[in-house]
């Protein structure tokens, strides 16, 4: 037997992070979104008891550098609100992978995840239905397990609306 480990079950899972804190975690490069989230979950009475952490840096990249530091202290959330807007999921990338290793095992149980994204591209194109949601959500879900997802339908397309909307813009 010499050279084998003896691991003996002491029923504590390192894993995993049981005893999480009040925390909610906002993680966004968009600080107009992370500052609206802010001050929402502030302004409602049923929070008072909640600490709330958002990046407070306003220029992306420190922003981004902000969120990755923060990777580790998310253990102690028991809520993550994450941004994974095309604009924001890029740029993000590394620390959101870091944060969902962190907190794999508890999502779902101890820790929850909400997302906020911009749903999927083609989502009211010409004959498209509901079903253009499934592999989008089915990525997330994947990547990140989340409890909740949010998007916003009125930042959506058709073709012909987006020549529209740049010629509106360029007026």
């Amino acid at each position: 037997m010499d050279g084998r480990y003896h691991i003996q079950d002491t029923e504590q899972d390192i894993l995993s992070h049981s005893k999480r804190a009040d925390w909610i975690h906002i993680l966004s490069l968009d600080p107009i979104l992370a500052n609206d989230i802010y001050e929402r979950i502030d302004n409602d009475p049923r929070m008072k008891n909640y600490r709330l952490l958002r990046p407070l840096k306003t220029e992306i990249r420190d922003t981004a550098e902000e969120i990755e530091a923060m990777a580790q202290d998310t253990v102690l959330s028991r809520l993550l609100i994450i941004d994974v807007r095309k604009e924001a999921l890029p740029k993000l990338r590394t620390a959101y992978n870091k944060i969902v290793g962190y907190n794999r095992r508890d999502l779902n149980n101890f820790c929850f995840v909400i997302l906020i994204g911009d749903g999927p591209w083609n989502l009211f194109w010409a004959g498209k239905t509901l079903d253009v949601f499934i592999p989008y959500l089915s990525e997330h879900r994947v990547d990140f397990h989340p409890a909740v997802f949010f998007y916003d339908p009125f930042l959506h397309y058709e073709k012909g609306e987006i020549g529209i909307a740049r010629g509106l813009a360029r007026r």
